[in-house]
C-alpha cells in the first residue's frame, strides 16, 4: 500500500452522516456531510453511498470503513444494538455494501475514536491508551500494548452499559436495560435527572423556567444555571462528577492505561463538572495507578471517529 493512497472513513453519528479521504498519515481530506433524516438501515444506506460517490481518488480496494454508535460483530457487520438509531440486530454491513458497491467494515465509534487518539492524538507514541466519551451516551474504546481491544466479536468494550445500580431496580437505559451508569450521566437522561433532583426537594429554577418544555434541557443549560447558583443544577452535578469519577475509577484499575482521552458533548459543554471530575478521581483509583496517569481532553475532536476509521483501514491491510 503507498503512502499515496485513501481510505474511504465515514462517521455515523445521531445527527449528521460524515465522510471523508484519510490517508496513510491520518491527513482528512474531502470531507462532507448529510444530516440524517430517515435513520432506517436503508436510508442510512442511500445518504452514505451518495456521500462517498463525490469522494475523488479513493483507494477502492480499501472498501469502506464505517463507524456506528453501537456495539458490531466486525466480521458479518452485524449492528447489535444503536440505541440512538433504534436499531437492534441489523446486518447493515450487507446492506451499505448493496447500496454503496463497495466492501465494508463496521467498527464501534469509540474504538476507532481510540485508534484515531492513539495512532496520530494525544496517545500518539504510548501503547495503553483509553478513550472515554460521555455524551448523549457513555462509550469507551481501548488499546492495550499496542492492540485495539475489540474483545472476542468485535463488541467490547461498553463500559457505558455495566451496571451501576441494581438491574432490577435501576434506572432504564436507552439500551432497554435496567441500572446502566449511562442511565446517571449520560446526556439523552441529563433533564430528567435534574427534574428528579427537583422533585425531590431541592428547588431548580431552571425547571420551572423551562416548564412544560424540560425534557429539551442540555447539559450546557445545566452549566450556566449551576454557575449561576441553581441548588438542584448544582446538586445534579455534583452527583455525576462522584459517578464520572467513579466510572473513570473502574477503567484505571481494570486496564492501567497510561493516558485517558476524554471528550463527548457533556463533558465538553460543562467545564465546572470536568474539573469537579478529575478533581474526584483520586478517591476511585489507587495512587500507585496514577502517578505515571495523563488524563487529557481530546485533541482531536470532531475528526477523531473519521481519522481512526481511515488509519484502521490502512493498517489492516498492511
Amino acid at each position: 500500500m503507498t503512502s499515496a493512497a485513501k481510505a474511504i472513513a465515514v462517521d455515523l453519528g445521531g445527527t449528521n452522516i460524515r465522510a471523508a479521504l484519510v490517508s496513510a498519515r491520518g491527513d482528512v481530506e474531502q470531507f462532507t456531510k448529510v444530516k440524517v433524516d430517515d435513520r432506517s438501515p436503508e436510508g442510512i444506506a442511500a445518504d452514505v453511498a451518495r456521500l462517498i460517490a463525490t469522494l475523488k481518488g479513493a483507494t477502492r480496494e480499501l472498501g469502506i470503513t464505517m463507524t456506528v454508535p453501537s456495539s458490531v460483530w466486525t466480521e458479518t457487520g452485524l449492528v447489535a444494538n444503536a440505541p440512538n438509531l433504534g436499531w437492534r440486530d441489523v446486518h447493515f454491513g450487507p446492506i451499505l455494501e448493496r447500496a454503496a458497491g463497495l466492501p465494508v467494515r463496521l467498527v464501534n465509534d469509540l474504538n476507532a475514536i481510540t485508534y484515531g487518539e492513539a495512532m496520530v492524538g494525544d496517545g500518539k507514541g504510548e501503547r495503553d491508551v483509553v478513550c472515554v466519551f460521555i455524551g448523549t451516551g457513555v462509550g469507551m474504546g481501548a488499546v492495550s500494548n499496542g492492540v485495539l481491544m475489540e474483545g472476542a466479536d468485535g463488541l467490547a468494550p461498553e463500559i457505558g452499559h455495566i451496571k451501576y445500580e441494581s438491574s432490577v431496580t435501576g434506572r432504564r437505559c436507552g439500551c432497554g436495560q435496567l441500572g446502566c451508569i449511562e442511565a446517571y450521566v449520560g446526556g439523552r437522561h441529563l433533564p430528567e435527572l435534574l427534574r428528579d433532583v427537583h422533585e425531590n426537594g431541592t428547588p431548580s429554577q431552571l425547571i420551572q423556567q423551562r416548564g412544560a418544555d424540560w425534557a429539551n434541557i442540555t447539559s450546557r443549560d445545566i452549566e450556566d444555571a449551576a454557575v449561576a447558583g441553581d441548588r438542584a443544577a448544582r446538586l445534579l452535578w455534583h452527583d455525576i462528577a462522584e459517578r464520572c469519577a467513579w466510572l473513570l475509577g473502574t477503567v484505571i484499575m481494570a486496564w492501567n492505561p497510561r493516558v485517558i482521552v476524554l471528550g463527548g458533548g457533556v463533558l465538553q459543554t460543562a467545564p465546572t463538572l470536568a474539573k469537579s471530575v478529575d478533581d474526584a478521581v483520586p478517591r476511585y483509583a489507587w495512587s500507585s495507578f496514577l502517578q505515571k496517569l495523563r488524563i487529557v481532553q481530546t485533541t482531536l475532536g470532531d475528526n477523531a471517529g473519521i481519522i481512526g476509521a481511515g488509519l484502521s483501514a490502512h493498517h489492516r491491510r498492511r
